[in-house]
């Protein structure tokens, strides 16, 4: 599977859930796919796709970020991904 086309998606559910007044389903979708992007990018072994990190973790920021500010609950596993993704910017 390409990193790219997670990256890609989950910059299109992230962009719907925006446009839907912030939808929590979509923007969890979002999170999945910038989350599994950075899986293949580290399972990787092109020296190439230092660009994508970062936007894959900026992606995942913004998605964490945006949960954080809907959610009426505090998601453990969003606050641990969203620790993390700032770590590694």
């Amino acid at each position: 599977m390409n990193h790219q086309h997670n990256l890609r998606y989950g910059e299109i559910l992230y962009s719907q859930a925006i446009a839907n007044n912030n939808s929590l389903t979509l923007l969890e979708n979002s999170r999945k796919y910038f989350s599994h992007a950075l899986v293949i990018i580290d399972d990787s072994k092109e020296k190439r796709i230092a660009n994508n990190v970062a936007r894959a973790l900026w992606g995942l920021v913004k998605v964490c970020k945006a949960i954080n500010q809907v959610s009426k609950k505090e998601d453990i596993k969003n606050v641990e991904l969203l620790q993390v993704a700032m770590e590694r910017l």
